[in-house]
């Protein structure tokens, strides 16, 4: 196969006129009507061109070996933007699995949901739920499991250990589907992947896709995400260090909150000390440390004190819970939020789904209210229980408290897909900092992330469920 040489005119590699998808691009994904132009379609030929020019996004002086590649997925199928740099337009891509059968959304929904009853576990009552058949669907992909074993006692022993032994056929056959063989000649080249991913792709993680039978994609690429490319264009606008070469973070805050039936709340909260303490060894930073115990030491982290704080540093860690909006009573995406403390105590998290609008409002800092904050933050880290999960609406629009930190002005957010174990995410943030705020050079995010995760995956905790939770979302420099 020719690789594009710059300047190339990219053209559609699998796509048939029935079976295909339809004769129009951007489909409802919202920045694609700003971003790529449709040309006119012959009456004989069912390929179709898209111009498209995203040239400052690979303006990184030593980085121009980038790939941006932008999914959409619905009903009948998926597609995939594939960009480079010195291309005058994208590669267009019908993705299909290797029987030829297009890889549709509700596929790529039933893996979601895999994923989520493997490390989250069933939820009580959801054989009788409306939802049992979904549930009994993800069961059933390969490998097939019983719902005995993800129910929540015994996912919880298996989860604890740093080596067990859950495969993800399910989610590594779809390597070849999502990344396929006619485009990998195209990204030999390149050191990182940009995913802009559609739909349920947000909650699956790309690094842990396989690129050979014996490594992941996360070992061959460093692996950042994006909303959309519209967004990405902004937090590269907000990130100061692309301004400035000599700009490093001076200020970090740290609120470590523990929920009040968490078995081991002085462990959890005395990480936010631990952090605070590596922070200024690292770099020298001021840190102010909020916790949500009743301490004498550090101020509380209740929702007033992190409000007024988190606007007026360059650093911001959450060690806490977050809880899904749509998992609560009357709650939507933009619902979803950290749990903090009230000044004196934390709630327990079993009484959180049924409290009401108003009394969740003392403890909880919702993804609306973060976006109606200005930030100076160069990166927000999530260590929450579920902060990277998000909802989608049909327009591929994406919510949560991601893009809440995003709008408020973050140029990047490190957030957990799935809920994390205690000692490998402790490990894995410690060994991103590390690399990341080195003094005397200046490493990418996506390049400490990439680090950190594989010291995980050539260690003891070799598992995707240990090493692949945390996602770079943003700028990746």
């Amino acid at each position: 196969m020719r690789l594009p040489s710059a300047p190339v005119t990219a053209r559609v590699l699998s796509h048939n006129a029935v079976s295909g998808p339809p004769r129009r691009v951007g489909g409802g994904k919202g920045c694609y009507r700003q971003l790529f132009r449709a040309q006119p379609f012959s009456s004989d030929s069912p390929d179709y061109e898209i111009a498209f020019s995203c040239t400052d996004i690979y303006s990184d002086a030593g980085m121009s070996q980038i790939a941006v590649l932008d999914y959409f997925t619905y009903a009948g199928g998926t597609e995939l933007f594939v960009a480079r740099n010195g291309w005058r337009e994208p590669l267009v891509l019908y993705l299909r699995w290797p029987d030829g059968k297009p890889l549709r959304l509700s596929e790529l929904e039933t893996c979601a949901d895999r994923m989520l009853i493997d490390f989250h576990g069933l939820p009580q009552g959801w054989a009788e739920s409306g939802q049992a058949q979904q549930y009994r669907t993800a069961l059933a992909l390969p490998p097939a499991v019983s719902a005995l074993k993800r129910a929540q006692p015994i996912l919880s022993a298996n989860l604890a250990k740093p080596q067990f032994a859950y495969s993800m056929d399910y989610w590594e056959r779809l390597s070849t589907a999502l990344v396929p063989e006619k485009l990998r000649p195209y990204l030999e080249e390149c050191e990182m992947l940009c995913i802009v991913p559609h739909g349920p792709l947000h909650t699956l993680p790309f690094a842990a896709l396989r690129w050979t039978d014996g490594s992941y994609l996360g070992e061959r690429f460093g692996i950042c995400y994006a909303p959309s490319v519209s967004v990405l264009r902004h937090c590269r606008r907000w990130n100061r260090a692309r301004n400035d070469a000599n700009h490093r973070p001076t200020s970090m805050l740290v609120a470590a909150v523990a929920a009040a039936e968490d078995p081991d709340r002085e462990t959890f909260e005395s990480e936010g000390a631990r952090l605070a303490q590596a922070f200024t060894g690292l770099s020298g930073a001021a840190v102010t440390l909020l916790s949500g115990s009743d301490s004498r030491e550090h101020r509380p982290a209740s929702k007033r004190e992190v409000l007024n704080c988190i606007q007026n540093h360059d650093l911001v860690h959450f060690a806490c819970h977050g809880i899904f909006g749509l998992d609560v009573r009357g709650g939507r995406a933009l619902d979803s939020g950290l749990v903090l403390s009230d000044g004196d105590r934390a709630p327990r998290l079993a009484d959180v789904p049924v409290m009401s609008v108003s009394e969740r409002r003392g403890w909880f800092l919702t993804a609306q209210e973060i976006m109606s904050l200005t930030m100076r933050a160069d990166l927000v880290t999530l260590r929450a229980c579920s902060s990277g999960r998000v909802q989608t609406d049909r327009g591929g629009e994406l919510f949560g408290l991601l893009r809440a930190f995003l709008y408020a002005g973050a140029p990047a957010v490190v957030a957990s897909l799935w809920n994390v174990h205690k000692g490998s995410s402790q490990l894995l943030l410690d060994r991103f900092y590390e690399q990341w705020l080195q003094t005397g050079r200046r490493v990418s995010r996506w390049k400490a992330m990439q680090a950190a995760q594989l010291s995980l995956l050539r260690g003891e905790y070799s598992h995707p469920y240990h090493w692949a939770a945390f996602v770079v979302v943003g700028d990746w420099f």
